[in-house]
């Protein structure tokens, strides 16, 4: 089993990828969301994503589980509503807000 595991985002006009890479060594396709599925982007301290009942699945895709240094995307899938955890990255963050300004709620 392998301990050493980092993701990789690349986010497209909105759409988002998120690869999981094994030891440094080994690339897996880990979740896809595409902009239209996205309902909003949420600090992942958010009063609000503490009394949503209706997420399924969750994605955890951040270095830390610490919930100041990361952000939640709910989406829309095949199992109903599913969050995905990303680390607050500068750079994602911009160009998610860029390409969906009223998805993104920034923290204050």
């Amino acid at each position: 089993q392998t301990t050493d595991v980092e993701y990789e985002y690349c986010a497209i006009n909105g759409d988002i990828d998120v690869d999981k890479i094994f030891a440094k060594k080994r690339r897996k396709k880990y979740v896809s969301v595409t902009a239209d599925r996205i309902e909003k982007i949420i600090p992942a301290e958010s009063e609000e994503l503490k009394t949503r009942t209706d997420i399924k699945k969750t994605y955890f895709a951040a270095r830390s589980r610490n919930d100041d240094t990361n952000y939640v995307i709910i989406f829309k899938d095949k199992a109903g509503m599913s969050k995905l955890v990303i680390v607050d990255d500068e750079k994602l963050m911009l160009q998610l807000l860029m390409a969906m300004p009223r998805k993104v709620t920034k923290r204050v």
